[in-house]
């Protein structure tokens, strides 16, 4: 590869990138807060919040994915230099995303009945089931959101959203303490307030981002609401054929670690605390390469749509190689902090040791992590997302968890417990990221054999 044109495409790669990482990481970071500040409450409290992140995150990732076909949609028609019609298919998208919104949060609000069928102790489904119905509240917001966030985003305006996305992360902890402690005579909800506080915050920001695009209208030529569209059913069907399988895939890969919190939850709260302090570091490392698997997204689907095949392959390389040189320093810090990651959560000398022990696995899945986001990202930028879910069901589904429950409940020789659903996670990875990366090598082929 032509080194010159390598850093020319890795400057606007970041350049998108960057504002979306910094929104991605705002935006996971208030699971962080919750959880960093539900673990100065107690361990009780710390487990509670930790399941309950564990049940809505898939959930919300499910809707939020759903909505996600809409960014490609927009670079296409910004591609072809069809602009005018950007305003009608972004309507659709913000109906399709009220009913993702309402249908998400009442799946969440209702989600804490499942408890009891895993045998979770009996302490934490109180502050698990409060922390759910108050955090269920904000699903509309948080939908319609991102709605507003992949409209603005195919037009390569990423700014704005990281802007509204760290004025909520700071409002996020004040809001914690109201909620948590009972300040200015709200009720002391102890964990459950993370809950609450964050569906304010969603309400917040979804609301802020309307107010910006109402007033700047972007680069559309009529604005965004005017006029307004009723309802199209053919459109709607095709922004779902689009991002229902991105939803479905994201949910595929992030249900298995709720799945496995569930298994480990009869193991006690150390165990499911442990898990959740590497789940959710290792959450926030990977949002560097799915930031840039989003700005891919946008990237191909802009060169698809003038039609620039060349560029189009350039692009995917370039994607692929900056995912690799943030995996390898990933793992390579990871490993050697894992244990003053851990110390950040919490001071309990057996949570720390059991952490860092799992922190070891976030960091040897890096590589596959990446390069499967990657391909991933590009894939949605060719529309292709009907593959990529298959590809997930089968790779953490049928392969990554299996291997992880016969690791974690039975082994060869003993149990390994979490550490056996952890090399489970390592393994469906592995497989996904090689399938990915030779769907993407097909997709590529018949681009340039159709050309």
């Amino acid at each position: 590869m032509n080194l010159s044109l390598y850093f020319t495409e890795f400057k606007l790669l970041t350049r998108l990138a960057l504002p979306i990482a910094i929104t991605q990481f705002t935006q996971t970071a208030n699971g962080f807060i919750d959880t960093l500040m539900a673990g100065k409450l107690s361990a009780t409290d710390l487990a509670g919040v930790a399941l309950g992140s564990s049940i809505w995150l898939p959930i919300y990732l499910l809707t939020m994915g759903t909505l996600l076909g809409l960014t490609p949609t927009i670079g296409h028609l910004a591609g072809e230099k069809r602009t005018d019609r950007i305003p009608f298919v972004t309507q659709q998208a913000l109906f399709l995303a009220g009913g993702a919104g309402i249908a998400g949060g009442i799946l969440t609000y209702y989600s804490g009945h499942v408890l009891s069928i895993f045998g979770i102790d009996e302490s934490l489904i109180p502050i698990t089931r409060d922390y759910l119905q108050s955090i269920a509240f904000g699903f509309p917001a948080v939908a319609l959101f991102t709605a507003l966030r992949a409209f603005s985003e195919g037009l390569h305006t990423t700014k704005p959203i990281m802007v509204i996305s760290l004025c909520g992360l700071i409002a996020n902890v004040p809001l914690n303490y109201l909620f948590m402690y009972g300040l200015l005579g709200f009720p002391a909800m102890g964990g459950a307030g993370c809950g609450a506080a964050t569906a304010i915050v969603m309400w917040g920001m979804c609301i802020s981002l309307l107010l910006y695009i109402k007033r700047t209208h972007l680069r559309v030529p009529s604005g965004l609401f005017s006029p307004w569209h009723a309802p199209q059913l053919e459109t709607l069907k095709e922004l779902s054929y689009i991002g229902l399988p991105i939803g479905l895939a994201i949910f595929f890969e992030t249900s298995i670690f709720s799945v496995i919190a569930l298994f480990l939850g009869k193991h006690g709260e150390i165990v499911v605390s442990s898990h959740q302090i590497a789940l959710n570091f290792a959450s926030l490392i990977f949002m560097l390469p799915l930031s840039v698997a989003m700005a891919l997204t946008i990237r191909v689907s802009h060169a698809l749509g003038e039609k620039n095949y060349t560029q189009t392959k350039h692009i995917c390389q370039v994607g692929l190689l900056t995912n690799i040189s943030i995996a390898i320093v990933s793992c390579c810090f990871i490993v050697y902090f894992r244990f003053d990651i851990a110390k950040i959560y919490t001071d309990t000398p057996l949570l720390i040791e059991q952490s860092a022990q799992l922190l070891i696995f976030a960091a040897i899945f890096q590589l596959s992590d990446g390069l499967q986001v990657a391909a991933n990202g590009a894939l949605r930028g060719f529309k292709e997302t009907s593959a990529p879910m298959k590809i997930t069901l089968m790779s953490y589904w049928c392969i990554g968890l299996p291997v992880g429950i016969f690791l974690g409940e039975m082994g060869w020789n003993q149990p390994l417990g979490a550490q056996g659903f952890w090399i489970g996670l390592v393994v469906g990875l592995s497989v996904a990221a090689c399938l990915l990366l030779q769907k993407l090598y097909f997709c590529l082929k018949a681009l340039f054999n159709h050309s």
